[in-house]
């Protein structure tokens, strides 16, 4: 189905640039917010989802809210193949408590981000990648973050 954006009327745009900024506001926050009533808002986004202009949800869990912390782990590798940059990235994919993983160019070759409830956590799950990877990694460099952001691109300009 295609749809022209173009045509979404300014309610709609407001709608929608309120949940860019924070999807997970109620209705009644919206109605605070936008002074639409709540039930209109809540007949335009089905509307919306209905003509497909909003997909789907995604919720984002503050993992620091629920204890744990999140580090960033920079892997430096040498002497590796493709298919062994392909394996440490499986099994850091394969991971539950790993939340992000990517390929890099540059001082590092992966970066990843895991979260732990303990710091002691961290330590065992390094000291298993270098047991598992030691002919690979030549260095590892970590941080933690403090706070995460997460930056949604509108598919439309509003």
């Amino acid at each position: 189905m295609s749809i022209n954006f173009h045509h979404l009327d300014r309610l709609d745009r407001k709608i929608l640039r309120a949940l860019d900024r924070d999807s997970r506001q109620s209705f009644n926050a919206l109605e605070r917010t936008l002074r639409i009533p709540a039930e209109t808002i809540r007949y335009r986004v089905r509307n919306l989802i209905d003509k497909g202009v909003i997909t789907f949800f995604v919720g984002i869990v503050d993992m620091g809210k629920l204890g744990a912390s999140v580090h960033k782990v920079l892997l430096k590798l040498h002497n590796v193949a493709e298919d062994d940059v392909q394996r440490i990235i499986t099994r850091l994919v394969s991971n539950r408590a790993v939340n992000w993983v990517a390929r890099m160019d540059g001082v590092y070759d992966i970066a990843f981000t895991l979260w732990v409830l303990q710091v002691r956590d961290l330590s065992d799950f390094v000291d298993q990648l270098k047991v598992e990877f030691h002919r690979s990694l030549s260095r590892l460099a970590f941080a933690v973050n403090i706070r995460t952001e997460f930056f949604v691109l509108s598919l439309i300009h509003i």
